[in-house]
């Protein structure tokens, strides 16, 4: 019996949408809140660390050190660079789609094998699995989007209209897990480029809820 290909994809939850983008591009509950946390938490130590090295009287330090960790605000929400670290940490790379080096991946999106995207709080995913592209955007209330090879493109250069940041992943994706932690495990035959059969979630504050 040939078994059915299933997408993982974490729902909004508060504002952990970096959490879920991370772990849809994962396709697996690899990451939790408090796993970012303690990214986050090790990033403000680093930059402590250097700040102190040029003193620990100067003003810019003592500033530095009023403040919280600049990379988690009160709502949860984590900087890009906690992102990028949760990502690069998996071993795999992350680069703007803007930069000199991917003018490959702008021509021949369809030749990469993900994206991670940024507007102000919220980051969304776009990955590849078995051949076809799918929008694991979180806050889609009603799933993930099958997206064709051919509509990839235009549906990258509407992300950029809407100014939102691309950014390529490149290295080994993980394959689907098992795990379903806060996600769902889709069967890739309910996914269509409309929406997934059967998903209907309202989320707090609409359906635009960013975070």
């Amino acid at each position: 019996r040939k078994k059915i290909m299933e997408v993982y994809w974490e729902p909004q939850k508060a504002a952990f949408c970096g959490v879920h983008a991370v772990n849809n591009l994962l396709q697996g509950p690899l990451y939790s809140e408090w796993d970012f946390s303690k990214i986050a938490l090790a990033l403000t130590e680093e930059e402590r660390k250097l700040m102190a090295e040029n003193g620990t009287t100067s003003n810019d330090y003592l500033v530095f050190m009023a403040k919280d960790s600049t990379h988690v605000d009160e709502s949860g929400n984590f900087s890009i660079e906690v992102i990028k670290k949760a990502i690069t940490n998996m071993g795999l790379s992350i680069t703007s789609l803007d930069h000199p080096n991917m003018k490959e991946a702008k021509q021949e999106p369809h030749k990469e094998i993900a994206f991670i995207c940024n507007l102000a709080n919220h980051w969304l995913t776009i990955r590849k699995i078995a051949g076809i592209w799918y929008n694991l955007n979180s806050t889609l209330s009603n799933g993930p989007h099958s997206i064709t090879d051919l509509y990839l493109g235009a549906f990258l250069q509407q992300l950029a209209l809407e100014k939102y940041s691309i950014f390529v992943i490149r290295g080994r994706l993980p394959d689907p897990y098992q795990d379903e932690g806060n996600g769902m495990r889709i069967s890739v035959e309910k996914i269509t480029n409309k929406g997934t059969a059967g998903v209907s979630i309202k989320f707090e504050g609409g359906e635009d809820a960013k975070g």
